[in-house]
């Protein structure tokens, strides 16, 4: 076989497309890029079969190269219509598919081995230019090429449409490629042939070649591989097969030394080569990681500032937004509203306050207000100092207040008002207060009246019912029959009960209106406590309950309480343990001290008991549990309030325990104060 400048061109191009898939296919894990890599080993093998054919004299094996050549055109046409399909989603066409497309290659390799589609290979004039007969069955080369390619074509151009920016860009790139050096090589290598012209065909082997390069270059641009290491690898690896050749292929001048000097010195030009490209692909890929691992922060840090950018603007909308809605909210709440800071700044004042206290935001907000305010400012002045004033109240844990101010301006009223506290953080220095004022007038007028109309009903009551009691107990005296003593009695208990639920309203209606005041003496609380247990023993007699007293502090001194007051307690809790427990049960009364100066006091009976979950609305007013109802209906459920009320007044507690059919325990704790006498 003689060489030429052709298979020499064809021999470089080979060891460049090899190069080329080498490289794609160890450095992509992409399935069309292994379908690439295959579809140029196939072009190489087919240049390769064109160097020979161009270099070859020998009749015969130009007959095999252009037979077979032109079955590797129809092969790499269907190879590429299989790249076509993976390409650029990377999809993994179905193997039954893939299957089929190698069983139609294999069933047409008789055809060309039996000279059908090309009937021999002809000598053409010029250097060592081989042309060919067309056989009986060529069209089977026209249709496995033109229709594999035309099917390419319809599958890409389909992609176009749909596919995202980046992909289309690569299509469209494919697309022209095709366009610019297939329609040529098919021009070159298969039209021109049909009208016998062979000249020009070694150039059709050159042109494909671009058509692979672009498809390369497409490749490793949309799978990020870095282009330039990537044609790098391929130059050095394309240099050194070249230089790894020519040490053995080139003749020498000392045939007869077993090494010449030429051969080592072409070996180390070798070594050094791949050396110094190796080295080099090395730099260029430490240099590629760096830029792109330096695009890659650049990437994210413009991602997480526009993210954070983003997030800025949304949480400043939402707060924005949310600012609106408190704005609104406040602004039309029925309740008043100030804030203000520790130098008594106003800082907000919504409708309502303003209304309430006859004054506008624009004459008070950024004021200093003081306590001396004589002007229409004198009610705000009020509301911010009412701890000046003697209703003060309440005060919780977390320093939120609680009163109740009487105003004269801009007309006369009874505001409710409820300090809070500005910190910003729990049990840190405040630094601002905020007032809700809540207009009471008119509540505190309602229960005014309820108050006086329950007064004078309970006094009227309690004349006719005092009446009605003493000549109850003058019949009773005189001689009567037994059942008209039963009758009367039964008249005479009703009557009492009748004159305790007007007392207990009485008592209640005083409480509310802030009238029920009594003197705190010193006096004997074992005294008390005997007095009352002896007065309800014979109550307990009748109903079989064994009723006991124990004095565990015979020495206890006077100390300051009120005895009738204390006897309305006394008498409510032995009430309810006789009325609520069943005949043969005990009641027990204790009488003890604490260390911590309290007189304990501990009532506790074996009667019906009270549900946990109802324990903790026994001294509210008109309340009575659900077994309580059932065994005595003719209460008023009050006396367990007012109760609560004298305990208080005395700087006591009362507490209570019980289950629902274990018994109640009473207990209550009175302070042993020895001071002079104080009003409650």
């Amino acid at each position: 076989m003689e060489t030429n400048i052709y298979s020499t061109i064809f021999f470089i191009v080979i060891i460049i497309e090899v190069s080329i898939a080498v490289v794609i296919f160890l450095g992509n894990k992409h399935f069309s890029a292994k379908v690439f890599s295959a579809l140029i080993l196939l072009h190489a093998v087919w240049v390769t079969a064109e160097g020979f054919l161009h270099g070859t004299t020998d009749p015969s094996i130009a007959n095999f190269l252009v037979v077979y050549i032109h079955y590797l055109v129809g092969a790499i046409a269907t190879a590429f219509f299989y790249f076509a399909l993976s390409y650029p989603e990377d999809k993994h066409p179905s193997w039954k598919f893939f299957t089929g497309l190698i069983a139609l290659q294999i069933l047409l390799l008789p055809f060309y081995g039996a000279g059908l589609v090309i009937e021999k290979a002809s000598y053409v004039d010029g250097l060592q230019q081989w042309g060919w007969d067309w056989g009986m069955l060529r069209y089977i080369f026209h249709a496995t090429f033109f229709g594999s390619l035309g099917a390419s074509l319809m599958v890409l151009y389909s992609k176009l449409r749909k596919a995202s920016q980046e992909n289309k860009k690569s299509i469209t790139f494919l697309l022209a490629a095709m366009t610019l050096t297939v329609l040529p090589v098919s021009i070159i290598t298969i039209i021109l042939p049909t009208f016998d012209i062979f000249t020009y065909r070694w150039i059709g082997s050159i042109l494909s070649l671009v058509w692979i390069s672009v498809l390369a270059y497409s490749i490793l641009k949309l799978h990020k591989m870095n282009t330039r290491a990537v044609l790098v690898e391929i130059f050095i690896l394309a240099a050194s097969a070249i230089l790894f050749l020519n040490i053995f292929i080139t003749e020498t001048e000392s045939s007869n030394a077993i090494v010449s000097t030429e051969v080592v010195v072409r070996t180390i030009i070798f070594i050094a080569s791949f050396v110094g490209g190796y080295l080099l692909i090395v730099n260029i890929l430490k240099e590629s990681e760096q830029k792109e691992s330096i695009k890659n922060l650049n990437t994210k840090l413009g991602t997480l500032n526009e993210e954070l950018e983003d997030k800025v603007n949304e949480r400043t909308k939402d707060l924005s937004i949310s600012k609106k809605h408190i704005e609104t909210i406040l602004e039309n709440l029925t309740i008043g509203i100030i804030e203000f800071d520790t130098d008594f700044t106003i800082f907000r004042i919504n409708k309502t306050a303003e209304v309430l206290l006859g004054t506008t935001r624009e004459k008070t907000v950024g004021k200093r207000i003081s306590p001396e305010e004589k002007t229409h400012l004198r009610s705000l002045s009020k509301i911010m100092f009412d701890w000046q004033t003697e209703k003060h109240t309440e005060k919780s844990g977390k320093s939120i207040t609680y009163n109740e101010v009487t105003l004269d301006y801009p007309k006369k009223k009874e505001l409710q008002i409820v300090t809070i506290p500005i910190r910003k953080v729990p049990y840190v220095k405040i630094f601002g207060f905020i007032k809700l004022l809540r207009d009471v007038t008119y509540e505190k007028a309602v229960n005014r009246e309820k108050n006086e109309f329950i007064s004078i009903v309970a006094h009227q009551l309690n004349t006719p019912l005092d009446a009605t009691q003493w000549a109850l107990e003058t019949v009773l005296t005189e001689e009567t029959t037994l059942k008209q003593k039963e009758l009367l009695e039964k008249i005479l208990s009703t009557n009492n009960n009748l004159s305790q639920i007007t007392t207990d309203l009485l008592n209640t209606a005083r409480i509310d209106g802030g009238e029920f005041t009594f003197d705190l003496k010193k006096n004997n609380i074992a005294n008390v406590v005997k007095k009352y247990v002896k007065n309800f023993s014979s109550k307990a007699t009748e109903k079989k309950i064994r009723l006991t007293f124990t004095n565990k502090t015979p020495d206890l001194p006077e100390f300051l309480f009120n005895p009738e007051k204390m006897g309305i307690v006394f008498k409510n809790i032995l009430t309810n343990a006789i009325d609520y427990t069943p005949e043969g049960g005990s009641i027990s009364v204790t009488l003890t001290h604490s260390n911590d100066g309290y007189v304990v006091i501990i009532i506790r009976d074996t009667g019906i008991g009270i549900p946990k979950e109802e324990l903790n609305r026994l001294f509210t007013k008109f309340y009575r549990s659900k077994e309580a109802l059932l065994m005595e209906t003719d209460r008023s459920g009050l006396g367990l309030y007012i109760t609560k009320n004298i305990i208080d007044k005395h700087q006591g507690q009362i507490s209570i325990e019980s289950e629902k059919g274990a018994g109640v325990t009473v207990t209550i704790r009175l302070p042993i104060h020895t001071e002079e006498t104080v009003t409650q």
